[in-house]
């Protein structure tokens, strides 16, 4: 990160704070997008980090919407309807008639009981929306393939909903290529299936890859290898509709960084600890085991950076929960750190602003900063009091 914003942490802004570069963002976005030019399209998955929504806006064709919430969000921020794609698991009868009531005209099927209900309401207010059937991959989430079929055969006579096609993800960080490359050619073969013995040529397909992102230092960049043997089983497949990648960590994880201060050092039994103002209610990353895993990180001296490249001693940072859970990580190298140094933890733009603890303790929610070379540091929300949600009386 640009000293130049440090610097302002030290003086001017309070930690702990996210800071989501929008600069590296939108490079990300563009570049995935000349990636896959002639591939897919990208849908953005909107859980993984919903702040950013606005700023990929022109970028993303679709927002995949997974809540009654993040529906509000998109309305909120001006999204749209046409970009966007309710999903979800839990698809209830007021939610989905506004969704449907405000224009929207995609959605997806994962269970008899949405079929039925998507039926029920398009045909109480008259519209035509175009639907994806889910198919599961051995979890909660969609439906088998028989059922997928039975849907399939329902829908060549339904007025109101048209099969626009199917939706497949079946989890994230996939390390394996053969995984991937598997999948989309299953996907294909659903395809011919619907087409060949269905009578039905979809012409759409979402797919979540669940690209791998490299959180750790340790961990190996992968994409080189992988995303070629994507494009490469795409062109072998037989399906020629609208092919759309569904992503959002692997978009969004590049952007973020942690802002936190250290606040208190001491040593415990001959074992050095440092204590910052954040914690593991705000810094989650994926695959973090026991705080074992040394993630992307830099420490600040008076707004300059440290290299910590060659440091012998090492610290185990702690947060500010009062919970022996409360570890980043463990034998963290430090350079003589002091009460004020800052810490930066990189790829935090993904899921970590929105799946911290963040009630426990009833310590504030941090602030969050969009950050670019042409408008500087923005706040975009402002430090939030817990301890408000947490009690609500008032003497």
């Amino acid at each position: 990160m640009d000293e130049r914003v440090i610097a302002e942490f030290g003086k001017e802004k309070t930690t702990p704070a996210f800071v989501f570069d929008t600069d590296v963002l939108r490079d990300n976005v563009s570049k995935l997008k000349n990636t896959f030019e002639h591939t897919a399209k990208l849908c953005y998955a909107m859980k993984a980090n919903p702040f950013i929504i606005k700023e990929i806006e022109d970028l993303v064709p679709y927002f995949e919407v997974c809540s009654p919430g993040e529906h509000k969000i998109c309305k909120r921020a001006g999204i749209d309807v046409s970009k966007i794609v309710i999903s979800g698991v839990n698809k209830e009868y007021s939610d989905i008639e506004e969704a449907i009531c405000d224009g929207i005209t995609i959605f997806t099927i994962e269970s008899i009981a949405h079929f039925e209900l998507l039926q029920k309401l398009t045909r109480k207010h008259n519209k035509i929306i175009k639907v994806l059937i889910r198919i599961t991959s051995g979890n909660q989430f969609g439906v088998d393939e028989e059922v997928l079929y039975n849907f399939s055969d329902r829908l060549k006579t339904d007025s109101h909903m048209i099969l626009a096609g199917i939706q497949l993800y079946s989890g994230t960080q996939k390390k394996k290529t053969e995984d991937v490359v598997a999948e989309l050619e299953y996907l294909d073969g659903i395809y011919k299936t619907l087409r060949d013995e269905h009578g039905v040529k979809i012409n759409k397909i979402e797919y979540g890859p669940g690209l791998f992102v490299p959180y750790f230092v340790n961990d190996k960049d992968i994409s080189d290898k992988m995303i070629p043997a994507i494009k490469g089983s795409v062109a072998n497949m037989e399906f020629d509709g609208e092919l759309v990648f569904e992503m959002g960590r692997y978009i969004a994880a590049e952007c973020g960084s942690y802002v936190t201060s250290i606040a208190d050092i001491k040593k415990n039994r001959q074992n050095n600890y440092c204590i910052v103002d954040g914690g593991i209610n705000h810094l989650n990353y994926y695959g973090q085991t026991m705080a074992m895993k040394q993630m992307f990180y830099t420490q600040y001296k008076n707004g300059q950076a440290i290299d910590n490249t060659d440091i012998d001693e090492k610290y185990t940072v702690c947060g500010s929960l009062c919970t022996v859970a409360d570890v980043i990580l463990r034998n963290m190298p430090l350079t003589e750190p002091k009460i004020g140094d800052i810490i930066v933890f990189d790829k935090t733009g993904a899921y970590s602003v929105t799946e911290g603890i963040y009630m426990f303790l009833s310590r504030n929610m941090p602030a969050i900063y969009f950050y670019s070379k042409k408008r500087g540091l923005e706040l975009v929300r402002d430090e939030f009091e817990t301890n408000r949600l947490n009690y609500l009386k008032e003497n």
